[in-house]
């Protein structure tokens, strides 16, 4: 039997303690597609179906073009599943490492990033790891993988010490080393200067120094803005963050 019903899965891409992710085709046409689903060793564990059914319930409705997209799903299958766009194509942390992007061009990557982000706010939720890795070549474009990431705002708190998958891109106060804790919007603000920052110097923000408040440009009072340590110094929410890009000059 297979998993999900007209898919054909070629490549396990990640396993956790609820299910697996992967890529595949339509057996009816090739197109690629990833697939989330249950491990079928937990098909008959009601707690596990509920943890899924929360992960679908998530993400499946979400609408954006930034954000990947939920085509169908089936949380009370034989073995729940999703089918979404496709998960493993480039990511935008291989182009981090094909040299400094213009500052025009990512200024255009970080307006759509944070119409993404302001999609999510207005759904009261909130990216945990918008990071480099997370984001999925669509096109000429790019899709930020949500899946098990996407959490209702007021869970942000919580995930503070919790293991974050790319240590090198987390932000400083998900580690028990800072006394902050981490809050959705702030979140959101310090993945964006993440992005910025690593798509100008090929580095993460844990890789490199970051601009202080004293920097010299623009450019890099806005980023120290951003990746300010202190979340709650950081601008609150998409729209600030906007404008805050806005008002950098591209050269």
């Amino acid at each position: 039997m297979a998993v999900v019903a007209g898919v054909r899965i070629e490549r396990v891409l990640s396993e956790d303690a609820i299910g697996v992710t992967a890529g595949g085709t339509l057996v009816t046409t090739g197109e690629r597609v990833g697939v989330r689903h249950l491990h079928e060793r937990l098909a008959g564990d009601d707690a596990a179906r509920l943890l899924f059914a929360e992960e679908v319930r998530r993400v499946a409705r979400i609408d954006h073009p930034w954000l990947l997209r939920v085509q169908a799903s089936d949380a009370d299958a034989e073995v729940p599943w999703m089918r979404t766009d496709p998960l493993d194509g480039e990511t935008l942390e291989d182009a981090v490492g094909a040299g400094a992007w213009p500052l025009a061009r990512v200024k255009t990557l970080l307006q759509g990033v944070l119409g993404a982000f302001g999609h999510l706010e207005q759904r009261r939720q909130v990216h945990v790891a918008a990071v480099p890795p997370k984001f999925v070549r669509a096109g000429e474009g790019w899709r930020l993988v949500t899946l098990r990431d996407v959490r209702a705002e007021d869970e942000a708190p919580r995930m503070k010490g919790r293991p974050f998958a790319h240590a090198r891109w987390a932000p400083p106060e998900m580690g028990e080393e800072r006394a902050s804790s981490p809050k959705a919007r702030a979140l959101h603000a310090w993945f964006a200067g993440a992005i910025w920052f690593a798509l100008r110097t090929g580095k993460s923000p844990r890789e490199a120094a970051v601009p202080t408040s004293k920097a010299k440009t623009e450019e890099g009072r806005v980023l120290a803005r951003l990746l300010d340590p202190e979340p709650m110094r950081r601008p609150h929410g998409a729209d600030a963050c906007l404008a805050l890009v806005a008002s950098v000059p591209d050269a």
